[in-house]
């Protein structure tokens, strides 16, 4: 798998940039529900790339869409960057 290399390479290629890290997170029963539900993936994916996904890096903030609106989402993450800018 090239992920480790992939990221490597995007954050030399950000590195000039003001990146925010968003995590976008929810629970694995959560994702594997949403696979199931969308019918276009192969059952099994969310649950074989879980923990996968989210440990090459940290994020600067995080948002669980299980428990947060797609607003409030949003919400957090213009908060975070307006944070950032102050």
């Amino acid at each position: 798998c090239a992920v480790p290399e992939q990221l490597a390479g995007r954050e030399e290629a950000l590195a000039a940039a003001d990146v925010l890290w968003v995590g976008v997170l929810c629970p694995l029963l959560v994702a594997e529900q949403r696979e199931k539900a969308r019918g276009d993936r192969p059952v099994g994916n969310a649950r074989g790339q879980f923990n996968l996904v989210h440990s090459f890096r940290g994020y600067d903030v995080e948002v669980d869409t299980s428990r947060c609106t797609p607003e409030d989402c949003a919400q957090t993450i213009l908060d975070a960057i307006e944070a950032r800018t102050i």
